[in-house]
């Protein structure tokens, strides 16, 4: 069993400065948990009763916690010095494996490695979501430019989307205007205010909309969509392509030190194996 003794003087508190602890505030199977201990969980603007609160809590997860470490060490065939150790090793391995991959992994990845992995896994890369390409602009009802800012993001050229650009950087309250890059279509409907319950009919259904939101209007213009389990687009793909093969390279790399170390061990006599073959 424990034993709790919360007897809590804020002005001790305050004032321990001493190298001496006080008494404990809180003991649990012969551990003591001290006032000073717990100095940094407080803020000098608590008020006293906030602070007794936050004491009281914190002693009270301080002795459950001995209480569960307690019970832990009662446990059968658990070697927890060899846990410590295999844990210990553990790290020390990773951190020298992430030290050395760091300094010695080449992390550019050419456009063109890109674009051949996709073409030559093409049939690997299929939409698991709706995906879409398009401009918005959001902008004051009152705008004395809006038709023409319609226009423009209606039609969606290139040109347009200059003259876009130019006006909406002092004029909209916000826009998007890259066309190229692909999005996930859930992601655009939480920042967009389209309401759908089918949102592949919607996609089939509409290009140009224009949307009114309290004093603003959101004119959109959906350049492009794809359908999930469909075919998925290079771009869409990009991030996802560059990272397997930069595990490709990262696994070349582990295999390659493995052979070096291993090499140099027993070229240096430090390793030696005893198993007959």
């Amino acid at each position: 069993m424990f034993k709790i003794i919360i007897s809590v003087c804020l002005m001790l508190f305050v004032s321990c400065q001493g190298n001496e602890k006080s008494n404990p505030i809180a003991v649990a199977y012969g551990n003591k948990l001290y006032l000073e201990d717990l100095m940094p969980y407080f803020n000098v603007d608590l008020s006293e009763e906030d602070s007794l609160l936050l004491l009281k809590n914190i002693t009270n997860e301080w002795v459950l916690k001995q209480s569960k470490l307690n019970q832990a060490k009662s446990i059968g065939g658990v070697n927890i010095d060899k846990l410590v150790e295999d844990y210990r090793q553990d790290l020390l391995v990773n951190t020298f494996i992430n030290s050395y991959i760091a300094a010695n992994l080449d992390t550019a990845v050419k456009e063109q490695e890109l674009r051949q992995y996709f073409k030559e896994n093409e049939q690997n890369f299929i939409l698991s979501r709706n995906i879409i390409r398009l401009i918005f602009v959001r902008i004051d009802k009152e705008e004395k430019d809006l038709k023409k800012i319609s226009k423009w993001v209606k039609n969606g050229s290139t040109e347009d989307v200059v003259k876009l650009s130019e006006i909406c950087a002092s004029q909209a309250d916000n826009y998007f205007l890259d066309y190229n890059v692909w999005l996930d279509f859930d992601d655009v409907l939480k920042e967009l205010p389209i309401k759908t319950y089918d949102a592949e009919q919607f996609l089939r259904a509409n290009r140009y909309l224009e949307i009114p939101d309290g004093k603003y209007v959101y004119l959109i213009n959906i350049v492009d969509y794809k359908i999930k389990n469909s075919p998925s687009e290079f771009e869409f793909e990009r991030e996802n392509i560059k990272k397997v093969l930069l595990d490709s390279r990262k696994n070349v790399l582990l295999k390659k030190l493995e052979q070096e170390l291993l090499e140099d061990a027993y070229k240096n006599q430090n390793i030696e194996i005893f198993i007959q073959h």
